[in-house]
Parts: C-alpha cells; structure tokens; sequence
C-alpha cells in the first residue's frame, strides 16, 4: 500500500507546509481506501458462462448475455485500447450518442489481470460458441 506511506509523510508534512501536506493526505487517503476496498471485495472479474457473462467489480455487478451482442472487438478510445462490445439492434443499451461518437455502445478497460486482446480472443470464441444457444 504505497498511498499509506505518502499519507504518513503528508501528516509529517502539515506542521511545516500546511497545504500541500493536507492535499497528500486527502489524495493518498483517497487512493489508500479505493486499494483497501479492492482488497476487501476481491477486485475485479468476469465470470463466464454459456448464457453470457458478468462483469463484477468493486461496487457493480453487470450481467450481459451473449444473444444481446452484435459484436465483439478491440478498439481504441483516446489512445486507450479497450474490449468494444455493440449490442444488436433492438436491445435498450444500443446508443446512438456513444456510436456517433466512440463508434461502440459500451466497452471493457484493461482492469483485469490479463492481456486485453486475450481475454477479447476468450470473449470472441464464447460468443461465437453460445450466441444462439440462449
């Protein structure tokens, strides 16, 4: 928990620069309780099955199924690579605003622990297995 170290050196800090030494606390603080809280639900995930798949994190759970999916690919949103997914036509998540501008109607960030084109690869072949089966 490297943000517990700049909070402590942040408090070291009040006494002689005030500001900055409270703006580290607050900041490090901040990132120290999101890491704690990633430690204490488990992180990040996605569980797969053949109906489709869930996305958890911290606060949100997120179920997609595979017969709601157009399709699944890599793109690139402001120099970020991401897992792109575009609902098919009809489904109350297709976004015109989001396809105008991003050309997707959602997508996935690079936080799990996996590289972001293996887990599209793994996304893409489970679709492509399941999509008709539910």
């Amino acid at each position: 928990m490297g943000a517990s170290l700049f909070v402590w050196g942040g408090i070291h800090m009040i006494a002689s620069r005030p500001l900055i030494g409270w703006l580290a606390v607050l900041l490090f603080g901040a990132c120290a309780l999101a890491g704690i809280a990633l430690l204490v639900t488990g992180g990040a995930s996605i569980r797969l099955d053949k109906e489709g798949f869930e996305l958890v994190g911290t606060f949100k759970r997120s179920r997609i199924l595979w017969k709601d999916i157009e399709a699944i690919h890599m793109a690139k949103i402001r120099g970020a690579s991401v897992i792109a997914l575009n609902y098919r036509s009809g489904d109350p998540r297709r976004s015109q605003v989001s396809r105008s501008l991003a050309g997707i109607d959602t997508a996935i960030g690079n936080i799990y622990n996996v590289p972001l084109k293996d887990l599209c690869a793994t996304l893409k072949e489970w679709h492509e297995r399941h999509r008709s089966a539910t």
